[in-house]
């Protein structure tokens, strides 16, 4: 498993290759594709992928469109740290 800061590079990877954002789901699928691996989110100390998400924000942005949890990547001017 990777360390927290891996994660964030790794998530932030997947996030910079669609503009548009992507759902949480397809962002796990994106993932695991590149690291072979979930988002470790529950070793990590979180209950959900969501919350973890939440967790980052210099990192991730969701919101809610069309009724879907949209995840996209934070503009490097606008990272909370």
């Amino acid at each position: 498993m990777m360390d927290g800061e891996s994660i964030k590079k790794m998530l932030r990877s997947v996030l910079l290759s669609s503009k548009e954002g992507v759902s949480i789901g397809r962002l796990q699928t994106e993932y695991r594709s590149l690291c072979g691996e979930l988002i470790p989110h529950s070793k990590l100390g979180h209950h959900s992928l969501e919350d973890f998400l939440r967790s980052i924000p210099s990192v991730v942005r969701l919101e809610h469109r069309m009724g879907e949890m949209i995840a996209s990547s934070v503009a490097s001017d606008d990272r909370v740290e």
